[in-house]
């Protein structure tokens, strides 16, 4: 007599799946799955925002992929034309319903925030600048709006204020791969999805370069300390302008001595640079 287990990896074999990644969670996923004797019948990456480690990976170990540009040609159409199922992680393009709708399962989507709190861009990131005690991540069925599918599953994780978002990421990508394996299975089984709450919904955008840019006068220590974590070395550092220069900051101390700013909030004095905060006076030291 069969087991469960081996019944549904038995329904799988009867699925095209197709993998549209262009960073290392998706790698990370397509790794997991393959120990599960999951099969990835296609994997697509987009040249735009594409993580070099990718290509090296899928190149190292002789797995066919193909490239596309955007979701406008008539190639992705032909793709998903093929595909009973697509798992989207980490895909720099957004589907459009007549798109989403094609494969029999529809698409499922890793997004590294709790929902539908942190829809939108840089979920990790956002969570940490927003002190918050715990951080999400969530894996939906992708339908029209950006982030607003049902969950299949979610898991959230104590926010340690030792956390930078290397850490944020590192723990997400671990635990990504086996939510999202249970969520193959629940969602072929057709078995009843989480509605998201509108009344609670909200979006940030994606961080950029320039707001990692701050005025000392406008931060308090602890919104810098959280910047700090949120925005550390993966990222564009929190950083000030000088004399139009930048500087960059990684890490600060706060200061016991009444040093007199002369009403600046930047002073540099024998090589060291100081800053006036809304609330403490603090000195850079990213050595």
């Amino acid at each position: 007599m069969k087991s469960r287990y081996h019944s549904k990896i038995n329904k799988l074999d009867q699925i095209n799946i197709t993998l549209f990644t262009n960073n290392l969670r998706g790698i990370s996923c397509l790794k997991y799955l393959n120990t599960k004797k999951i099969k990835i019948q296609k994997i697509i990456i987009s040249k735009k925002n594409l993580n070099p480690k990718v290509v090296h990976f899928l190149n190292n170990n002789k797995i066919k992929f193909t490239t596309i540009k955007n979701l406008k040609s008539q190639k992705i159409l032909r793709i998903l034309d093929k595909t009973d199922l697509g798992l989207v992680c980490g895909f720099p393009h957004i589907f459009k319903k007549f798109q989403f709708n094609i494969p029999k399962y529809g698409l499922i989507n890793l997004h590294a925030g709790k929902l539908p709190e942190y829809r939108g861009g840089s979920p990790l990131n956002w969570q940490i600048i927003n002190n918050e005690k715990y951080f999400g991540i969530s894996v939906i069925k992708i339908n029209k709006g950006i982030d607003t599918g049902d969950i299949i599953f979610e898991k959230k994780f104590k926010l340690l204020s030792k956390y930078k978002i290397e850490d944020l990421h590192r723990i997400a990508n671990n635990f990504f791969p086996k939510l999202l394996y249970k969520s193959i299975f629940k969602l072929i089984s057709k078995k009843k999805l989480k509605k998201q709450n509108e009344k609670i919904a909200k979006y940030y955008s994606q961080r950029k370069p320039k707001d990692s840019l701050f005025n000392p006068s406008d931060i308090t220590f602890k919104k810098l300390t959280l910047l700090l974590r949120a925005m550390s070395n993966s990222y564009p550092n929190p950083y000030v302008i000088y004399k139009g220069k930048k500087i960059i900051v990684k890490k600060v101390k706060i200061l016991n001595s009444k040093l007199d700013f002369k009403n600046k909030n930047i002073l540099i004095s024998l090589n060291k640079t100081f800053l006036k905060l809304k609330d403490k006076k603090i000195q850079i030291i990213n050595m």
